[in-house]
């Protein structure tokens, strides 16, 4: 565990991991941080001593998401990493590390594909834990937590099969993708699985595969019968791109039949593209209705066939804060929330979870200044506050008892 100063930083991180919601799904790796700063996180059985084992923990950190201060010349940017270890409802395992990041430019504190990365080895029994991780920015204090069920035991003899990894084809060869991030309506990505017999000789075992939305909703699933032996079988799975939603899926690669029940699951961000919105038009109009005026939804909407696209084309163009640099941040910056949107507001009769009443006024407004919330009982509904302070905003949203926030007033 790397050295810090006083106890209360570990106390409050490991305090606010406490109030962290487990994740939908077992075994849900690469775990992703949706809050702020975001953070990709892995988690892996490497070897096993008696009665213990050995857990390897890797993350990554995007720069962007960091606060930096300039100090002798150079940007410094340090953040935390709290990582728990939970069995039966009681914390088995905790530790804490720091990083620092130094760069020389601002133009490297924007960059999309800089990323912090950090890998550490902690020991603990052999079993089955809720793994809990908090990143907190020390500059800004924003922190962000996930958690997901972890099985952390010895390996069974029959089929073993890999960690999930995301893979693309392209016209010079197959490249890893360690992000996760697929951008919708982009050819060629693929979930790589490796599939081993523990015992010798082959076999032949069926490996079954869904994806599943942030509802739970699967929406792509399959199925692929592979002969096996003690050298490894690698096994793609086509991604159909066009098919998935934006916003987190879950992937999930199962062994069944003689040798089965080992299991992996691997999180894959679905990131929107321009080419999406030019393809599906009309749930384009809608998430456009909530950030463009009434003169330009009117002329969108009046575009169609051949016309659309040049219309839409036309509409970025003239949102761009900046049409000096390659980059239109307004579109990345839609994007994002309606991304973040879909992730973060899963209700039972609404989906996905941009067209939620929150998932509106977040599309609208971004990610508000504060928000606190209070749980119903029989007396009182459940209910959101969102403040936002330039220009001064306030939005309540009730849950009457359906699971489904609504806009009041």
């Amino acid at each position: 565990m790397s050295a810090f100063s006083g106890r209360s930083a570990i106390a409050t991180a490991f305090a606010a991991l406490a109030l962290a919601a487990p994740a939908r799904g077992d075994d849900a790796f690469p775990l992703r941080g949706l809050g702020r700063p975001s953070f990709l996180v892995d988690a892996t059985t490497e070897a096993s001593a008696g009665d213990s084992v050995d857990v390897a923990v890797s993350w990554q950190v995007p720069v962007r998401e960091l606060a930096f201060r300039a100090e002798d010349d150079v940007l410094r940017a340090r953040y935390e990493i709290a990582v728990v270890f939970d069995r039966d409802g009681r914390q088995c395992a905790a530790e804490l590390w720091e990083r620092r990041v130094r760069l020389r430019t601002l133009a490297e504190s924007h960059d999309q594909q800089r990323l912090s990365r950090g890998r550490r080895t902690v020991r603990v029994p052999q079993g089955e834990y809720e793994l809990r991780v908090s990143v907190t920015d020390r500059t800004s204090g924003a922190s962000s937590t996930a958690s997901a069920h972890l099985d952390a035991r010895a390996r069974k003899a029959g089929i073993g099969l890999s960690d999930l990894r995301l893979v693309r084809y392209t016209g010079t060869g197959a490249e890893a993708n360690p992000s996760h991030d697929v951008p919708l309506g982009e050819t060629g990505h693929v979930v790589r699985a490796v599939v081993r017999s523990a015992v010798g000789g082959e076999e032949t075992v069926e490996l079954r595969w869904r994806i599943s939305d942030p509802g739970g909703e699967v929406t792509l699933q399959g199925d692929s019968t592979v002969t096996v032996g003690t050298e490894p079988r690698t096994v793609d799975f086509p991604l159909a791109t066009d098919r998935l939603a934006p916003g987190a899926h879950d992937v999930e690669v199962r062994v069944v039949g003689k040798g089965g029940g080992e299991r992996r699951h691997l999180q894959l961000q679905a990131r929107l593209t321009p080419a999406w919105f030019t393809i599906h038009r009309d749930e384009a109009l809608e998430i456009l209705s909530l950030v463009a005026d009434d003169d330009e939804i009117g002329a969108l909407r009046a575009a169609e066939g051949n016309s659309w696209p040049d219309a839409l084309a036309s509409f970025w163009k003239a949102k761009d804060p900046s049409p000096g640099t390659e980059e239109n941040e307004f579109i990345r910056d839609v994007e994002d929330r309606v991304e973040q949107a879909t992730t973060l507001f899963v209700e039972p009769f609404r989906s996905p979870g941009w067209r939620t009443d929150r998932g509106r006024v977040w599309v609208r407004y971004g990610r508000p200044d504060r928000r606190s919330t209070s749980t119903g009982d029989f007396d009182r509904p459940g209910r959101e506050v969102w403040e936002y302070d330039s220009p001064r905003r306030v939005f309540v949203f009730v849950d009457r008892g359906s699971g489904e926030y609504w806009l009041s007033g």
